[in-house]
């Protein structure tokens, strides 16, 4: 696997496909409507062979499958990239072995040219993974979690706040209006409860590293509102946290979504070095 549709990634490292809906954690809202598996369903349907079964009936079959002869990829790509992992699949579902996490994050090691991107719906699993690299945390990983809504956002905050490195967000599909501050705030000596913003630089707080937000399309889709994005854009740059907005919903893929006539596609910085 290589080049990736995905705006804001370089290459994708499908090193895990598959899923199920339990994955969701206990809200399974963000899994309806799933892009991966719509992706997955089609090349099945292609007669893409080493998908095949993964899917039944345009849904997830319940099976999730490992590339171990997709392992070593990153290594060949020379030049420094920015790699989303496991972009059909969760490399911290509970069906994925330790054992070939473990395989995974040292290739992430030993490749330290490239910025690895990961995402789970599990972050309580991808933790323990962190966990067992300290405190030699590779720098050259942006630990990140799905969420869809409020409840999402402050459950999987709960986890990866713990993690010592850089953290992100992707609030992807969109559900529903979310407050940046309140998650944030118990970790800010000077922050302003009346405003829910911060008064001051937050420098003495885990923020978040990166954060991502987009709205849901496809066939179906549920509908946003700019005030959701307008709401987070704001948290971010009043926090100096780095803030890419991808798309509104619709029934097509990639609807601009402009804040007064603007873009907001940013980055985190590369290697940046956070503390607890």
């Amino acid at each position: 696997m290589g080049k990736t549709s995905i705006p804001y990634a370089d290459e994708s490292w499908s090193v895990v496909v598959g899923c199920d809906r339990p994955n969701c954690r206990n809200d399974r809202a963000g899994c309806d409507k799933c892009w991966a598996e719509r992706l997955v369903s089609r090349l099945e349907r292609m007669g893409y062979a080493p998908y095949a079964g993964l899917t039944r009936d345009g849904c997830w079959s319940g099976e999730v499958r490992t590339f171990p002869e997709r392992l070593a990829d990153p290594g060949h790509w020379r030049k420094p990239r920015r790699i989303f992992v496991a972009p059909m699949g969760d490399l911290f579902h509970r069906s994925v072995p330790d054992a070939f996490i473990d395989q995974v994050l040292d290739q992430v090691r030993f490749n330290l040219q490239h910025t690895f991107l990961l995402l789970t719906k599990q972050p309580r699993r991808m933790l323990l993974f962190a966990d067992r690299l300290r405190p030699n945390l590779p720098l050259n990983i942006l630990w990140g979690y799905s969420a869809w809504n409020q409840l999402s956002l402050n459950s999987g905050w709960q986890e990866v706040r713990q993690i010592p490195g850089r953290i992100w967000v992707s609030l992807e599909p969109l559900l529903g209006a979310v407050s940046l501050p309140s998650v944030l705030r118990e970790w800010c000596p000077k922050h302003d409860s009346d405003s829910e913003f911060c008064v001051g630089p937050c420098t003495s707080r885990r923020m978040f590293s990166w954060v991502v937000a987009g709205g849901e399309s496809g066939p179906g889709f549920r509908p946003d509102s700019l005030m959701w994005y307008r709401a987070i854009l704001l948290a971010c740059q009043r926090a100096g946290m780095p803030c890419y907005l991808k798309q509104r919903a619709g029934s097509r893929e990639g609807l601009p979504l402009l804040m007064d006539g603007e873009e907001s596609k940013d980055f985190p910085r590369e290697r940046e070095r956070k503390t607890c």
